[in-house]
């Protein structure tokens, strides 16, 4: 995180994804967010359901967020 804060203060865009094929779980989607701000930033999500997407979604709320 420290460097990805860094970027962030040199205001450069972050693009986060672990692979095309696999997004960040919840737990490492709140890391994220309570660690970079939401400037910028563009985070691949995984939602392996309806609920977990909900989820996210309330996260991203709970932050106030553009979605």
């Amino acid at each position: 995180m420290p460097t990805l804060r860094r970027l962030q203060e040199l205001e450069r865009c972050l693009i986060l994804a672990k692979d095309v094929y696999e997004g960040f779980s919840l737990d490492e989607y709140a890391k994220i967010l309570d660690h970079l701000s939401p400037r910028g930033l563009r985070v691949h999500l995984k939602a392996a359901s309806i609920e977990e997407g909900r989820a996210v979604m309330a996260r991203v709320r709970e932050k106030g967020i553009k979605a």
